[in-house]
Order: structure tokens, then sequence, then C-alpha cells
């Protein structure tokens, strides 16, 4: 019998003489039908942000509408040498500009921010988000933090009075932080910094607005606004997992009591941090969906990454591919990744992670485990769909 070009594609993916190093998956010559609808090409939803790289342009969703930051420039010193200047905030009243060219105005009307791309966002005084196209999102009742891709941050906190509804706005950039509003008047004056507010990222042209929600390793992303014309183009839903703190809570449970407790799991979450790279590859189209239930993943070099949902809770499981996992992360309001084993009971061994984006991390107060699972439980309906039409 002929294979089929999907199977062929998802053969593809996986190495042809596999490294001395990773052991070859003898399984992926028998996949499952659902592997058949796999599509390695288009995006599946799931993409790996390498270490040192931003969330903003890792999660492959257009430069956010800012303009390059120029490298820092020389600027002559009293003693006749010369220091470098890095870029940074420019503020007067009521107005503030970040590094990419991003203009934040404050009125009593809303906040403004024009992007370097020429893209408009309005947060108007009633919590809502608009476009000049008409589009909008909301509300975010209490405020919201807008991420930018330049690593600026615009914190608009809706907590004032039935009159003056926006209280204050502050704009960060590093170290470099401004108040350009404060209780219904421009101004321009030190931050005193905001509580966690909802943190949504401008992405596409600066019109595309992601709320974004950490659950350790894992970053959810589900759009929540976007112009008109670019529907299409920018997609629902992302999974960004990011590959530095995925590795290093790898080897903090390889270096744990988990070596006596599961020495298998541990040889081979050790095979993987040696071949970090040639698993978890950005350089390579996004990894297919090859289940739905649960929602599962085909990476490089035959492992499954699988998304089981509890109640307030996401186990994202790693396994050679078909077979049963050897690890798995459990990520809800905290993180802990443990050793897998048929002997394995809930809650034994585990690792307690650090959040390695805390600012990010899911709030017990705006109820974020739950816009997080929605994310997954869409991915995976879209998937039992695409079988659907597919079969018929």
């Amino acid at each position: 019998m002929g294979i089929s070009t999907a199977l062929a594609t998802l053969l593809s993916l996986l190495p042809q003489q596999p490294a001395r190093t990773i052991a070859p998956v003898e399984a992926v010559a028998a996949p499952r039908n659902e592997a058949k609808n796999a599509r390695p090409v288009a995006d599946t939803g799931l993409v790996v942000v390498q270490r040192g790289a931003t969330l903003a342009h890792g999660c492959l969703l257009g430069d956010g509408g800012v303009r390059a930051i120029q490298a820092p420039v020389a600027e002559a010193t009293s003693r006749g040498g010369a220091r470098a200047v890095e870029a940074s905030l420019h503020s007067d009243i009521g107005t503030c500009t970040t590094p990419g060219g991003v203009v934040v105005q404050c009125r009593r009307e809303g906040v403004r921010l024009a992007f370097a791309s020429g893209r408009e966002l309005l947060y108007a005084p009633d919590g809502h988000m608009h476009l000049r196209d008409g589009s909008v999102a909301g509300p975010f009742l209490s405020g919201v933090e807008l991420r930018l891709a330049d690593g600026s941050a615009v914190a608009i906190d809706r907590s004032g009075s039935r009159r003056s509804p926006i209280e204050c706005v502050e704009v960060r950039n590093g170290e470099d932080a401004t108040c350009v509003y404060r209780r219904g008047n421009p101004t321009r004056e030190a931050a005193r910094g905001v509580f966690r507010l909802p943190v949504v990222f401008c992405l596409g042209d600066g019109g595309s607005l992601y709320r974004t929600i950490a659950l350790g390793p894992l970053v959810t992303m589900e759009r929540a606004l976007v112009p008109q014309e670019q529907r299409e183009q920018m997609p629902q839903r992302r999974l960004c997992v990011l590959a530095g703190p995925l590795a290093d809570s790898m080897e903090q449970l390889c270096a744990s009591r988990a070596q006596k407790r599961h020495p298998k799991a541990v040889e081979e979450l050790q095979l993987i941090v040696a071949e970090f790279a040639a698993v978890f590859r950005s350089d390579a189209p996004m990894p297919p969906r090859t289940g739905s239930d649960p929602l599962q993943y085909l990476l490089h070099a035959g492992y499954d990454l699988r998304f089981v949902q509890q109640q307030g809770l996401v186990r994202m499981q790693l396994a050679r591919n078909q077979q049963e996992p050897f690890a798995e992360w459990r990520l809800g309001y905290g993180t802990a990744i443990c050793g897998v084993s048929t002997t394995t009971e809930e809650g034994s061994g585990a690792e307690v992670v650090a959040p390695p984006m805390p600012d990010l991390q899911a709030q017990l107060q705006y109820h974020e485990i739950d816009a997080a699972m929605n994310v997954v439980s869409a991915l995976r309906r879209a998937n039992v769909e695409l079988q659907k039409s597919q079969s018929r």
C-alpha cells in the first residue's frame, strides 16, 4: 500500500538516521489515524520561543507596528570622553513616545496609541478598545496593561470615579517609567506603580490584541481584537512554549530525588536536554497537531507533547511517539514538574518550578486559569473540526 502524503510529511519530521543520543521511535512507522490530519506547514497553534528571544517576537505574530530600535549612540562627556545613550521614553504633559515610535496620548476622551505602522488604537473611558475601522474589544473594566513589541508597557488603571473612570496611565520601558495621566488630568510625573492588570500584547501592525497568560513555561495567547482586513491573517489563538524555562525545569528535576523515584524519566529528560535544540526547534515549521483527545503535537526527533486538561489544571506531558508519558508539567496558579510512571501517585516527586514570567503568571482575581484553558480547549475543538471536514 502507498503511504499517504500527510503520513510522508510526518515521517519527514523525524530524523532518517537518529543521533545516537536520541533513540529512534519505532512506533512512528504506524501512527494513529489522527496523525494523518497533521498540518506541519499550516498554523497549528504551537510555537517554540527560544531562549533569549522576547515573547512579542517569538510568538510569530508580526512586528507589533513598532520601528526598529536604534543602537545606543555615543554622547560626549564633559571630560572629553563618550558614553552610550540607550533608547528611552520621551514624555511631555499627557503624552509619551516609546523607543519603538509608539505615541501615547491621554485625554478625558480616552488613551490613544499611534503606532509607527500607522495603526491607531483607543482605550475609551468605558473600558472598550477601539480601532478606526469600527472593531471593538472588551470591556476591560478594571483597566489593561498593553505590552508593545519594543518592550514598553502602557498600564491603564480604570479604578477612578464614575465621572473620571481612568485613574492613571503609566508608561514603562525597563526601569524608565513615567505617569502621563492622573485623576482626569494630563500630567508628567514619576510613576507610582499600579496593581496587576490583565495583560494584552499589541501584535500584528499594532492593532491585533492578544490576551496573554503564563502557566509556567507555557504561555497562552487569545485574540481579543483584530483589524477587519486582517481577520484571516492573524490566528485566533497561540500556545507558546518557552524553551529556556522548559529546559531549566528538566534539569531541575534531573538533579532532584527523581533520580531514585523515576530513573527512566530522568534518563529520557537527560537525553532531551543534551539535544534540546533538535527536539524543540524554532527554525522549522510549526509542529503538526496529531491528536485532539488530548490535544497533541508531534515534535522533532519523535516526541509527543500533550495537553491534558483537568479542573483548574493543564498537564503538559512529554512522551515518545504514541507511548505513555515519562514527564509532565502541572500548570495552574503554580507550576511543578514530575516524572511519570505507572506507579506514580498524584503529587508524588513533584518539583515546584519558579514562574519564568511572574508578571504574566495566571492571576486568581481575573480567573485567568479559565481563560488559559479555553485556549487549549479551542485548539482541541479546531482539530476535531478539521478531521471531520477532511473525512467528508
